[in-house]
């Protein structure tokens, strides 16, 4: 499940929220929100500026009460949540091209992203989702260090990818050993998959990277000089199994 939030920006000071949303548009928010009971959403758009703890605005005194786990919270007029005690699950538009001072603050941050099954109540996989935006080489071998990133086009595959954790279940238990599962989640026709390194090397585990044709040309160029695996996906049958092969036997290696 994704929420689509608009603009994320990451690691502006201390006294910032975990995630200051500019821009939101609560019409996309469509997914459960999960936040850890100390995770913060700062929300901030013409009509509306507040601090959100647990899905539940702070009064100005600065005090919050702790919504239950569980229970049904609304952000805006259209938008109503499920709060749990998992990480936050956030599909963002965040760019990671940041300064170094900002970016000890992000590689913090993100560990703090997961993905959940609908429903769960426990965390499945760390992730972090970026619906556009720069991503620089340096964040990908600094900072996202074995997270799987996912790019536009990508976030039906992201699903089944990532919902998962990749490094402790069992292969028999991950959706992706299932051929057919993988042949229809794990790639999207007409992006770019890119694998780089293994899981015994760069990032412990592998890193998939999925973009649109537009995205590719820049990232791709970047990540082969990077030492990145990078090839574009056809909607030729061989290609999609060789691209899910790939995929199903890694996570057999975890």
């Amino acid at each position: 499940m994704w929420i689509s939030v608009g603009s994320v920006k990451v690691g502006r000071s201390a006294r910032d929220a975990q995630y200051v949303v500019v821009k939101a548009d609560v019409s996309r928010l469509h997914a459960e929100l999960s936040l850890e009971p100390s995770g913060t959403l700062r929300i901030a758009d013409k009509s509306r500026t507040g601090t959100y703890v647990n899905g539940t605005r702070c009064p100005p005194d600065g005090t919050a009460t702790v919504v239950p786990d569980g229970a049904s919270v609304r952000l805006g007029a259209e938008a109503t949540f499920t709060v749990r005690r998992v990480p936050l699950v956030l599909a963002t538009s965040a760019s990671l091209s940041t300064s170094a001072r900002e970016s000890i603050e992000l590689a913090a941050k993100a560990m703090c992203i997961g993905l959940a099954p609908p429903g769960s109540a426990a965390a499945a996989a760390d992730v972090l989702v970026c619906r556009a935006g720069r991503l620089s080489v340096r964040a990908l071998t600094s900072i996202v260090r074995g997270l799987p990133v996912v790019l536009p086009s990508a976030m039906d595959a992201a699903t089944a990818l990532c919902n998962t954790r990749l490094d402790s279940t069992a292969a028999a238990d991950h959706p992706l050993t299932s051929i057919a599962g993988a042949q229809r989640h794990a790639v999207t026709v007409g992006s770019t998959a890119v694998r780089l390194g293994s899981r015994r090397t760069l990032f412990g585990k592998d890193l998939f990277l999925f973009f649109d044709e537009p995205t590719h040309s820049g990232f791709a160029s970047l990540l082969e000089l990077a030492g990145a695996e990078c090839r574009m996906l056809t909607s030729d049958p061989a290609d999609i199994a060789e691209v899910a092969d790939v995929i199903r036997n890694d996570v057999g290696h975890t």
